[in-house]
């Protein structure tokens, strides 16, 4: 990593490593993630088993397939130092390599091979990480670099809402629950019966929901 830092680097093929790099390579892998994320949709939305689909998805899994490849040519294995990149390339042997080309010709059943086919629209988490390399995409980036710093706070968020609900509904268990009044009626032992029925009847109430 650090002799290809080296201003005296010379890559073995500059022309690759420019193409690569270039904002119109993201853009251009970018669009038919677009499109493999629509033709997930429409493919989930059919009750009928389209031949086209099926060779669409061998299409995009070979096309990033292709992608990857370039990429290990342009930035040998540096490129899987990064967290990010191993990521994608994990996306793409777990969601199109491995149920494509693996359990498919195997003859596996058809249920495993459909729990991998629904990680496919986990591709599209590839799309977020390309959009903050365009100027462009700088506003949008800059919300979702918001949501993901606010993962922390929204955590100790529930934790205190789950600890609330928590005291309450031993408190609701003890007031209505065991409460020889209660005792008999069928709808407060449904909703108070015991602590996790309480808290999820609080949820309910703090979520709005019908209950």
């Amino acid at each position: 990593r650090e002799r290809r830092k080296s201003p005296h680097f010379k890559h073995r093929c500059l022309w690759l490593s420019t193409i690569v790099h270039s904002p119109r390579f993201d853009m251009f892998i970018g669009v038919f993630m677009v499109g493999n994320g629509l033709m997930i949709g429409f493919q989930t939305s059919s009750r009928k088993e389209v031949e086209m689909y099926e060779k669409l998805e061998q299409f995009f899994t070979m096309l990033f397939v292709v992608e990857v490849c370039l990429r290990f040519a342009a930035d040998g294995w540096t490129w899987f130092w990064d967290t990010g990149n191993f990521g994608d390339l994990l996306l793409i042997i777990c969601t199109g390599v491995v149920p494509q080309w693996a359990l498919g010709p195997m003859g596996v059943d058809t249920k495993i091979v459909s729990a991998f086919s629904v990680l496919r629209i986990l591709r599209l988490i590839r799309l977020v990480r390309m959009v903050r390399t365009f100027p462009m995409f700088k506003v949008f980036w800059s919300l979702v670099q918001g949501v993901l710093d606010s993962v922390p706070m929204l955590i100790y968020t529930y934790m205190i809402i789950t600890v609330a609900l928590y005291i309450f509904a031993v408190f609701a268990v003890y007031l209505i629950g065991k409460a020889t009044i209660f005792k008999d009626d069928e709808l407060a032992q449904e909703y108070f019966g015991d602590v996790p029925k309480a808290m999820f009847t609080f949820f309910q109430v703090v979520t709005l929901d019908g209950w």
